[in-house]
C-alpha cells in the first residue's frame, strides 16, 4: 500500500483513490479489521495490585486478549445483573472495562501482551465518492444509520469526502489503572442543588432561583454525592471498608497529591461500616454543605471556578485501596418557554443566557487529535475570541472527549451535546425511521455517555439527534423514552430536546425542539 505521513500530509483525492473503500467488496473490510499489541508491565512493588483496562473509544467492536486470554468486558451498571449488559454490545461511544487481574510480577513475568481486534460497524454504507447530489450526499445511501452510534458524516456529506475506513479502530483513550486489592470505583456523581447565596456567614434563602450575577458572590451548594463499586476477586464474601472524600479548588496543571488534600479540603469526610456485597454497587455518600463556593457561569457572564472531588474506598484490614476523582463546578441549569420569544430558553443561575454559537462536528476528519488538550484549547478560545459562549455538537458528528468537555469547562462554553441521528438517513429525508437496527446497542452507548459526561458544568442539555421528524416518530419512541429515563436515572439536572427542529406550520414545542425552522434556507 502507498505510504503518506497522516500526521503531515493530508492525502489529496488521488491518494485517496489507492485505498479501498470499506463497503466495496468482503476483502476491504478485512482490510480495515485492525490489530492492536503492546505490553504491559505493572508497577514494580511488593503489593497485591489489579490491572484494570478501559477502553474509552473503539469504533466499533472490540475484542480483548490478555496473554492470549479472551476477555469479556464486565458492567459498571447495577441494573444490568437483572436486563440487558454491554457484554456483546457495539457503538464508538461505550465504554469497556476489562479485568486484567493480579500482576504477575510475584510469578516473575515482567510484562503481559495486551492485543485488540476491532471489528468494522456492521452497516458501513454506499458512499458518495463522486460529485454529490441530494440523494446520495448526505451519509452516502444512509445505511450507514443503521449502525447507531457511529459517526454518520463519515460515508460522506455535503461538506466533506467518504472517509475510507469510517474512521474504524480505536479513536479514544485507552487506559490501565492499578487497584490494591479486588474493588475498583468507578463514575463519582456530584449532584448540586440549593445554591443560597452566604452572607455575613448567614445563608439568603431568598436567592435559590435567581443567583445574583458577580465574581465576588460567594455561595453554600447543597451536594450530593455518590459511586459506583465493583468487586472482582474468587471470593462473594462481603468486604468491610469506609469511604473517604475531599473536596478542593481544581487546577489543571497541579492537581493535590493524598498529602495536601486534607489540608486544602473545603469539605470532607468519612463513611464507615461500608459493605460491598455484589458485583458492582451504587453507593451514595450523602449530602453535604459545600460552603465559601464560587458560582460557574459561561464566559460571558462570569468567571468558571471548578472543584475536585477525590473519594477513595479503604476495606477495613486495609488490604484493598481504590481512588476515583472529577472536576465540577457549581451552578444551576433550567429551560423555559421564553415570555417574549415563545422559543427554548436556557437558564443558567435562573438568568436566561443568549445562546451566541455555531455548529461542531470534530475537531478532525480522521479523528488523529481526539486527546490533544492543547488543540481543544486553541479552538474554543478562537470561538469564544469571536464571541460565542455555546457550541451545538451535531448529530451526525461524535460525542466529544474528555479533553473537550474539561476545556469546555475551564474557558466557559456551554456545550449542546446531540445524540447520534440526522433527519437525513433516520426517516426524514431518506432511511427509516426505526433505525438503528439495534436499539438496545444504541441507548447503552447513550446511557454511558450520560454518566460519562454528567459532571461538566460546560454541558448544559442534551439532544435526540439532528433535525429529526416527526416527533412522533423520531427518534423511535422506544429510544427516546429510554433517553429520557436515563437523564432522570443517571443525570437528573438537564434539559433534553428530542430534535433541533421540527417543520413549519406544526405546533412547536420549545421543550421539544429548538426551533421551527432550519436557519434561515432551506
Amino acid at each position: 500500500a502507498p505510504s503518506w505521513d497522516p500526521w503531515n500530509d493530508f492525502p489529496n483525492e488521488n491518494i485517496m483513490k489507492l485505498y479501498p473503500d470499506i463497503s466495496d467488496d468482503d476483502a476491504a473490510r478485512d482490510y480495515y479489521t485492525l490489530w492492536y499489541t503492546t505490553t504491559v508491565v505493572a508497577p514494580n512493588n511488593n503489593y497485591d495490585l489489579r490491572g484494570h483496562l478501559t477502553l474509552h473509544g473503539v469504533n466499533y467492536q472490540p475484542i480483548v486478549y490478555f496473554d492470549g486470554e479472551m476477555l469479556r468486558p464486565y458492567t459498571i451498571y447495577s441494573e444490568d445483573n437483572d436486563a440487558n449488559d454491554n457484554h456483546d454490545s457495539g457503538g464508538m461511544f461505550l465504554r469497556r472495562h476489562y479485568d486484567l487481574g493480579l500482576s504477575k510480577l510475584q510469578q516473575s513475568v515482567s510484562s503481559s501482551a495486551l492485543e485488540i481486534l476491532v471489528l468494522p460497524p456492521p452497516f458501513v454504507g454506499r458512499p458518495c465518492k463522486e460529485a454529490c447530489t441530494t440523494s446520495d450526499c448526505q451519509g452516502g445511501d444512509h445505511n450507514i444509520a443503521k449502525s447507531g452510534a457511529i459517526m454518520q458524516c463519515t460515508a460522506g456529506w455535503d461538506w466533506i469526502s467518504p472517509t475510507p475506513d469510517r474512521n474504524t479502530g480505536i479513536w479514544d483513550e485507552v487506559e490501565i489503572e492499578w487497584t490494591l486489592g479486588d474493588v475498583k470505583l468507578h463514575d463519582v456523581w456530584v449532584k448540586t442543588s440549593n445554591i443560597v447565596v452566604e452572607s455575613d456567614g448567614d445563608y439568603d434563602e431568598t436567592s435559590k432561583t435567581t443567583l445574583p450575577l458577580g465574581d465576588d458572590v460567594t455561595v453554600s451548594a447543597l451536594i450530593d454525592l455518590a459511586v459506583t463499586a465493583t468487586y472482582h476477586g474468587p471470593s462473594k464474601d462481603p468486604i468491610d471498608g469506609s469511604y473517604s472524600y475531599w473536596i478542593t479548588p481544581y487546577s489543571s496543571h497541579l492537581p493535590p497529591s493524598p498529602e495536601q488534600l486534607e489540608s486544602s479540603a473545603l469539605a470532607s469526610g468519612t463513611i464507615y461500616n461500608v459493605t460491598i456485597d455484589q458485583c458492582d454497587a451504587d453507593f451514595h455518600l450523602g449530602k453535604i454543605r459545600l460552603p465559601k463556593a464560587k458560582l460557574w457561569w459561561p464566559h460571558t457572564h462570569g468567571s468558571q471556578p471548578l472543584y475536585l472531588l477525590q473519594v477513595v474506598f479503604r476495606s477495613s484490614d486495609n488490604t484493598y485501596e481504590s481512588r476515583v476523582n472529577t472536576s465540577f463546578g457549581v451552578r444551576t441549569v433550567s429551560s423555559e418557554i421564553g415570555a417574549a420569544s415563545k422559543s427554548f430558553t436556557l437558564k443558567i443561575n435562573g438568568h436566561p443566557i443568549f445562546l451566541a454559537g455555531g455548529n461542531w462536528i470534530t475537531s478532525d476528519q480522521f479523528l488523529r487529535f481526539s486527546n490533544s488538550r492543547q488543540r481543544y484549547f486553541n479552538e474554543l478560545m478562537l470561538m469564544a475570541n469571536a464571541g460565542f459562549n455555546s457550541i451545538r455538537i451535531w448529530g451526525g458528528g461524535i460525542t466529544e472527549t474528555r479533553q473537550f468537555y474539561e476545556v469546555a469547562d475551564e474557558v466557559g462554553m456551554l456545550i449542546y451535546q446531540e445524540f447520534w441521528m440526522t433527519g437525513d438517513n433516520n426517516g426524514r429525508f431518506a432511511g427509516e425511521y426505526d433505525w438503528p437496527t439495534d436499539h438496545v446497542s444504541y441507548i447503552l452507548n447513550v446511557r454511558d455517555v450520560i454518566r460519562k459526561l454528567r459532571n461538566h458544568p460546560s454541558l448544559a442539555f442534551f439532544g435526540g439527534g439532528n433535525e429529526l421528524y416527526p416527533i412522533d416518530l423520531s427518534p423511535p419512541r422506544d429510544i427516546d423514552e429510554q433517553i429520557r429515563r436515563y437523564i432522570r436515572t443517571y443525570d437528573g439536572s438537564r434539559p433534553y430536546v428530542s430534535s433541533s427542529v421540527t417543520e413549519v406550520g406544526d405546533s412547536f414545542d420549545p421543550l421539544d425542539n429548538l426551533a421551527p425552522k432550519d436557519g434561515p434556507y432551506g
